[in-house]
This record gives structure tokens, C-alpha cells and sequence, in this order.
């Protein structure tokens, strides 16, 4: 009986332990998907001088990067805003 409920308890245990996993695959694959995408943004930020002054571009990197926060924060328990950001 006693062996019956450690090994519920372990069961449990496990599906929880594989729920965080993919909760964590999942969060990891938004998390290269955007770090890439920002990175190729900053390519091209580089290469053409314009864009340096084009609001709507600069302003989709700020989003891109507010994503990138809110992730960060839910993840490790922080609360960065980009405000706070010097």
C-alpha cells in the first residue's frame, strides 16, 4: 500500500517534471527565434544608415525586445522594464 502511494507520488512527479520541460523547450524556441530575429534586424540596422532613422523599424525592435523582457521576467521572476533599462 505504502509502495503504491510512493509510486503515485512519483508518477506525478514525473508528468510535472516533463509539463516544465516543454514549458521550457517551448519558451527557449521563442526565445532563439527572437534573439535571431533581432539579430538580423541589427544587421540590417548596420548596413543601411537610413534605417537608422526609420521610426516604424526602431519601433518593431523595441516590440521584439519588450517580448524578450516579458519572457525573461515570467521566467526568472524578475520585473526589468525597458525603462529601467539604461
Amino acid at each position: 500500500m505504502i509502495e503504491n502511494k510512493i509510486s503515485a507520488q512519483d508518477q506525478m512527479i514525473i508528468q510535472r517534471l516533463k509539463e516544465r520541460i516543454a514549458q521550457l523547450d517551448v519558451e527557449n524556441s521563442l526565445l532563439t527565434k527572437a534573439s535571431s530575429s533581432i539579430e538580423h534586424d541589427d544587421t540590417n540596422l548596420l548596413n543601411d544608415d537610413d534605417n537608422h532613422h526609420d521610426l516604424d523599424t526602431l519601433l518593431k525592435r523595441i516590440s521584439k525586445l519588450k517580448v524578450l523582457i516579458r519572457v525573461a521576467n515570467d521566467r526568472f521572476g524578475k520585473s526589468l522594464t525597458i525603462e529601467g533599462i539604461e
